[in-house]
């Protein structure tokens, strides 16, 4: 493979951009430092000619006082030298060479390779990520420090040899040449900025402490947080050039250290795998949540990792993605479908470019590895399901089950549980998700109209992304909207391959709203054909009353339903105060304005608990949660504080209400479409 990795013209330019901020930083900071100490020996100076002047208690404590005023301000600015950041390590499990020497083998070839030193300890999370981390302080700009090397479990599930040699190969590749110092030095200043801004629990416990030794020394510690306060506004412009330095810098380092990946495992390994990780990362994360919703049924996971690979099959499948090398083979026109947004921002403070922009970039290198390995990644470790155990049973062990003794929970019963979840909420096949994500359309059932359309054409891409279509053009409205009304900082802007100015934006909303107005109708049309072709089916099978009944009750719960989701919308946008500093008066006046909305709220709970069609849908929490709100009238706030436990009990209620209507919306909703699907199946 004859190609030699050169730093682009874009890198020089960013790094120079780098430099130049830290040493403004750097300016910056001598100037401060300076005055601090010319305040400091000034307070001292005051301090000792006071005391001299006139030796009492009173001169004594002022003079301290003084003195302290200028140490304080010193302290604040030297404190990052003495600061440690450590990375916490709670749920790794550390991985030594004789237990994986056919991991440690490969990760030794790749470090080789790559041009940088072998990691000092290797560690397996749970995750769908690698990365390199090290504590890091002051002095790490000077000195070397060895790095470790974290890997997600969630990874290696889920790529090839190849594609997990491209990955390791890109964490390292941020460390194979000098140029990547600079990125580590923009880092570091960035911290010392952010700890001197953000983290200051050391330093405002010193200040207290010493306030409240004595009222004099309290008074010049108030002075001095003022300097402070100063000090910090000016900290804070420095922080925002260095900062947008550093994410630009960022980017043209992923594309460097995409370009070293691609160099050792060859483009189409670094490709592929940038692209799977969005499916493996929601896969595993519904996993997650699945088990979440487990524990206080005290159930358990063993191996949380054939999950993972369950629901990235069964994605694939749903989305017909084909499987290569035992994986699922996902590509940029599938994630681009699943963004809808036709919206482009420049946006200077990421510190990643797009998937878009990587792939393209990496492909278009063309590399070609020596050796192609499309094994598993899994089988770099001698005992692959043994680790799994490990991982999840240390991930595990901290959730707070309600009894020591749990229930192991395998993949067979996932499976079980997860495929009668599936049948039981989603639609027929033949509808190709057409009514997935939204409600069965408002259909008047007098204006039945004939239709030669067949049931394929109804349901065509074309039809089911329309939908899709409009609620992506009614999102990228909502922010053009907020353009044109500057409601945002942004001056310019794409939108469907075309550049815009902020000035041209209130033209584009009232495009985009045409635009969405077509679609509409255009929807409109397709679900009268829908509705009347399945009613001429029903028509000719003596089924017509049936199919209308079936729906009347669905269309009829539906826009009650649509009813008290705007009730509770009201609800809750009526304590919306909860977040917000006020009077204990207006608290008490909110309430007052609250409490008639929740008794008839209150009676609608009573009256849905009576009501045996919803016996199916209250699951014993949801009936406690109902219960307890519904069977007293609460009090929120008293002795001018909130009764925190009282709202849980408020917001548990709620919750519960709208997801038990939520449920019996689409119980409804399926059994009509359910009808629907046996007119055309007999």
């Amino acid at each position: 493979m004859n190609h030699t990795i050169t730093i682009s013209k874009n890198f020089k330019q960013k790094t120079v951009m780098a430099i130049l901020a830290i040493i403004l930083f750097v300016i910056t900071y001598l100037v401060l430092i300076a005055a601090a100490l010319g305040l400091t020996i000034l307070c001292g100076y005051g301090a000792i000619m006071l005391i001299a002047l006139r030796p009492s208690l009173i001169t004594i404590m002022l003079g301290l006082g003084l003195g302290s005023m200028g140490l304080l301000i010193l302290f604040f600015l030297i404190k990052f030298i003495f600061a440690v950041s450590k990375k916490e390590e709670p749920d790794y499990i550390r991985i030594y060479e004789e237990d994986e020497p056919e991991l440690f083998a490969l990760i030794e070839d790749i470090v080789a390779q790559v041009g940088t030193s072998f990691p000092k300890k290797i560690y397996v999370s749970h995750q769908v990520n690698a990365s390199v981390f090290y504590n890091s302080s002051f002095w790490s700009m000077f000195l070397p420090v060895k790095k470790n090397l974290v890997i997600g479990m969630g990874l290696m599930n889920s790529v090839t040899v190849d594609e997990f040699k491209a990955i390791m190969a890109h964490e390292f590749g941020h460390f194979s040449q000098k140029s990547m110092k600079v990125g580590s030095y923009v880092y570091n200043v960035n911290q010392i900025i952010h700890n001197m801004l953000y983290k200051n629990d050391s330093f405002d416990e010193v200040a207290k402490s010493w306030s409240d030794v004595s009222t004099y020394f309290a008074l010049f510690t108030l002075l001095g947080i003022q300097v402070i306060t100063g000090i910090k506004w000016i900290l804070k412009q420095v922080y925002n050039v260095l900062n947008l330095s550093h994410s630009a810098l960022s980017r043209e380092m992923e594309f460097h250290a995409d370009e070293v990946a691609a160099l050792v495992a060859g483009s189409s390994p670094v490709a592929s795998s940038l692209v799977r990780l969005d499916l493996a990362s929601i896969s595993l994360e519904r996993v997650l949540n699945f088990y979440s919703g487990k524990i206080e049924q005290n159930i358990r996971p063993v191996n949380i990792y054939p999950q993972q690979q369950f629901l990235m099959f069964f994605i694939a499948t749903e989305n017909k993605l084909p499987i290569e090398n035992g994986l699922p083979m996902v590509t940029l026109e599938n994630k681009s479908r699943l963004n809808l947004s036709k919206l482009k921002f420049d946006d200077k403070w990421a510190t990643h470019p797009s998937d878009e922009d990587r792939v393209n970039r990496v492909k278009n290198l063309n590399l070609t590895s020596n050796t192609i390995n499309n094994n598993p990644s899994l089988s770099l470790i001698k005992d692959a399901t043994q680790l799994q155990l490990k991982v999840t049973s240390k991930l595990f062990s901290k959730v707070p089950y309600t009894s020591r003794e749990t229930k192991n929970h395998g993949i067979e019963d996932f499976e079980i549980e997860f495929n009668t979840n599936v049948s039981k909420n989603s639609f027929d096949k033949k509808f190709n998700k057409y009514f997935d994500d939204f409600l069965t359309p408002d259909i008047d059932l007098n204006d039945i109209i004939e239709t030669t359309t067949t049931e394929k054409e109804l349901f065509s891409e074309e039809n089911v992304e329309l939908h899709y279509n409009i609620k992506g053009l009614e999102s990228d409205l909502a922010i053009v909207k907020q353009i044109s009304h500057k409601e945002t900082p942004i001056k310019t802007f794409g939108f469907d391959g075309k550049n815009y100015k902020k000035q041209e934006a209130a033209v584009l909303a009232v495009s985009i709203e045409n635009d969405i107005e077509q679609l509409k109708e255009k929807k409109q049309r397709n679900d009268r054909k829908i509705f009347s072709f399945y009613y001429h089916i029903a028509l000719q099978s003596g089924k017509a009353e049936e199919y209308k009944n079936r729906y009347k009750t669905f269309a009829a719960f539906t826009k009650k339903g649509d009813e008290e989701l705007r009730a509770i919308d009201e609800i809750k946008g009526m304590t919306l105060f909860l977040n917000e500093t006020t009077t204990f008066k207006k608290i008490e006046s909110n309430f007052r304005k609250l409490f008639p909305k929740e008794q008839i709220l209150r009676e609608k709970i009573r009256q849905l608990l009576n009501n045996s069609e919803y016996e199916s849908i209250l699951v014993p929490e949801l009936k406690d949660n109902l219960n307890k709100y519904a069977s007293y009238n609460w009090t929120y706030f008293e002795n001018e504080s909130y009764k925190n436990e009282n709202l849980q009990t408020f917001f548990n209620g709620i919750d519960a209400y709208v997801f038990v209507l939520q449920v019996k919306c689409r119980m409804l909703k399926k059994d009509f479409l359910d009808f629907q699907a046996t007119l055309t199946s007999i």
